[in-house]
């Protein structure tokens, strides 16, 4: 699994604009066929690479076009546009479950790694308890909103999704991260899962705001939590991230399979 520290300096990304901005060009022959599809990373050089969409399908890319896009293999998240491979061309709708050979196209459509972030604390840890000095209460920063329309908060493949708004400095870094406490906020009784969301801008005052699509890796321990009281991984869990903005606390709430904890 690749591990990076990553700031929103240079890939911020609006989401809105992924989409309009496929949508929108009358001139259709410059796009692939399959535009703006977002996908994990899974894989390394000696035993290749595979593509989970958020939708289920597995894609696997050629060689040649994967090192076209060198930067795809060091990232977790991405959005990619690509074809079938010549055989599969007829093929206008992917299906969940199914495997795709592709062709990624590296110069037409739309390609950009996700702002990802990889941290997520157990407050009761015994890691945070000695070194975390209460941090997360003393430095989290109120973001402006989070976005609640329908299909905008899920988790798929071992991250959870979300488009907050925030405050940010371009030359500046900027820090999300998921914290729970480790027995008030898992209840393997009713299937139920609460994390908080932490936010620090790295600056004093307001600068510029932005929407912006992003994941955040998912406590994978707590996977086996669930799975030990008898779950499967099809079986649903409710899950809830709370989230501090301007206007006050806000949660927001999503179903996800207990698979879905795990980076494939």
């Amino acid at each position: 699994m690749k591990q990076s520290n990553f700031y929103i300096l240079f890939f911020l990304m609006l989401y809105a604009e992924v989409f309009t901005s496929c949508l929108s060009n009358d001139d259709e022959t410059q796009w692939s066929k399959f535009n703006g599809v977002y996908v994990t990373v899974s894989g390394d050089k000696l035993h290749g690479y595979e593509l989970y969409t958020d939708f289920g399908a597995i894609l696997v890319p050629t060689t040649e076009s994967l090192n076209q896009m060198p930067w795809l293999k060091e990232v977790q998240r991405a959005i990619i546009s690509f074809n079938l491979v010549e055989d599969s061309e007829s093929i206008t709708q992917l299906e969940a479950g199914k495997t795709y050979d592709i062709i990624l196209n590296s110069t037409d459509g739309m390609n950009q790694q996700i702002p990802t972030f990889t941290v997520k604390i157990d407050t009761l840890s015994e890691e945070y308890q000695r070194n975390g000095q209460d941090s997360i209460a003393l430095r989290n920063k109120k973001i402006h909103s989070i976005e609640k329309s329908p299909g905008t908060f899920y988790v798929k493949n071992g991250y959870m999704n979300i488009i907050p708004t925030f405050d940010y400095d371009p030359y500046r870094p900027v820090f999300f991260l998921l914290y729970y406490n480790g027995e008030k906020d898992v209840d393997i009784i009713d299937n139920e899962l609460s994390l908080n969301l932490y936010f620090n801008n790295s600056i004093q005052s307001p600068s510029s705001s932005i929407s912006s699509f992003m994941s955040l890796e998912m406590p994978m321990e707590l996977y086996y939590k669930f799975q030990d009281k008898g779950l499967n991984d099809n079986d649903s869990i409710d899950v809830y991230l709370n989230t501090e903005t301007v206007t006050g606390s806000e949660q927001i709430h999503s179903k996800m399979a207990l698979k879905d904890f795990m980076i494939p």
